[in-house]
């Protein structure tokens, strides 16, 4: 039976705006995680206290860096201060009686490759899956520039090929928002938010990039499927645009990730991956997002949020977004309307940069918090095992 408990948590965060909401920064390495015993769990999930223990496997991934390996280090971390037995598992390594022995076993999207057989054999436990992002997407990207590799594209494709009977294989099927349920097809698909670790911050030193008293820094970070759209491009002529219309002030873009080719701007500099973003990011005046479709908030906008930073965002939809328009961010649908906001943000920064950071780091603290998030999934866990009972 597959659990789909999407509507009651939608009415959860229905709280502003009629929208949903929700990114971290990495915790605590994988090996303290994994390294993780029954001894060192002392109290019981919070929202089941009564309920056994529960032994939650959650199958690794084998990127370093980006959204789903976050992600997994969050989810442990989170789970973990929750009371739950926690093990990282390598899947090629981990052996069928050893599945077996746990209650939950959590999947992501890029799960399995080779070994999905051994889904086939894992009886015990109950299984989800969360999707993390737009896999048919990301495929046809693979495909046509073969940036990632035969591997990824084939370990896309298999994904692509499962992607209709998810719910046959899983008992539960999870995304972190409504956006990409959507896109994905699995409209009902339960709606579960990643989660945040305020404390993790609170020791971020800033790195200040500023050659003179009056520049500014924004900051943006380039994924897979910005990469694809190309919003880059857009993104660095607005920056130009506003610098020409600047009188006294200057901005600078400081563009981490996914690096596009062909492109050179004394405004922009390329940072590739960087382990020091977050003190970057605490350094700028605004994270400028590069990706186009609406939705819930991503990793890189949690770590903006805890650090006070607003956030400028392009957007199909202004309805559809979790930030909420000069609330808790800038929204825009054309470069013309960004370069208006871009600009009066520039010129009065010293009163917009608090006032929106504030309010957006509120928001994350409260929606996106590692305990309210857990007790969610908390829920979840206990109305699938109850059924074994």
């Amino acid at each position: 039976m597959v659990v789909y408990l999407a509507d009651s948590y939608k009415t959860h965060l229905n709280v502003r705006a009629n929208r949903c909401v929700r990114v971290p920064k990495r915790p605590k390495g994988l090996n303290d995680i994994m390294a993780l015993s029954a001894h060192s769990c002392t109290k019981l999930p919070m929202s089941r206290q009564g309920q056994d223990t529960l032994r939650i496997g959650i199958v690794d991934v084998q990127a370093r860096t980006g959204g789903v390996r976050t992600f997994i280090d969050k989810f442990a971390q989170a789970l973990n201060k929750s009371g739950y037995i926690v093990r990282v598992l390598d899947i090629s390594k981990t052996s069928l009686s050893t599945l077996n022995s746990f209650d939950i076993l959590h999947f992501s999207n890029y799960f399995l490759g080779v070994h999905t057989w051994k889904l086939l054999f894992v009886k015990r436990p109950k299984k989800i899956i969360t999707i993390h992002g737009w896999i048919k997407k990301e495929v046809w990207y693979a495909i046509k520039h073969d940036g990632l590799g035969l591997r990824a594209i084939i370990g896309g494709l298999l994904n692509l090929s499962l992607w209709k009977i998810f719910p046959l294989l899983f008992d539960a099927v999870s995304c972190p928002n409504e956006a990409t349920a959507e896109e994905s097809g699995l409209k009902n698909a339960k709606i579960i938010p990643n989660c945040i670790f305020p404390e993790d911050y609170q020791n971020i030193l800033p790195i200040d990039v500023r050659l003179r008293p009056n520049e500014l820094v924004f900051t943006t970070y380039i994924s897979l499927s910005g990469l694809e759209e190309r919003v880059i491009d857009k993104i660095i002529r607005v920056v130009n645009k506003v610098n020409q219309m600047l009188t006294q002030q200057s901005v600078v873009l400081l563009i981490f990730g996914r690096a596009p080719t062909g492109i050179d701007s004394a405004s922009a500099k390329f940072m590739g991956f960087s382990r020091d973003f977050p003190s970057y990011l605490k350094g700028s005046d605004l994270l400028v997002l590069s990706y186009t479709t609406p939705g819930g908030l991503g990793y890189v906008t949690f770590e903006a949020g805890v650090l006070g930073i607003p956030v400028a965002k392009f957007t199909r939809r202004k309805d559809l977004e979790e930030l909420v328009e000069n609330q808790t961010g800038i929204l825009a649908q054309t470069e013309e309307e960004m370069i208006k906001n871009l600009l009066e943000y520039a010129l009065n920064v010293k009163y917009l940069k608090p006032k929106l950071g504030k309010a957006l780091h509120e928001y994350i603290e409260k929606e996106n918090s590692w305990n309210n998030i857990t007790s969610i999934w908390s829920d979840l866990f206990y109305e699938l095992t109850s059924e074994q009972k």
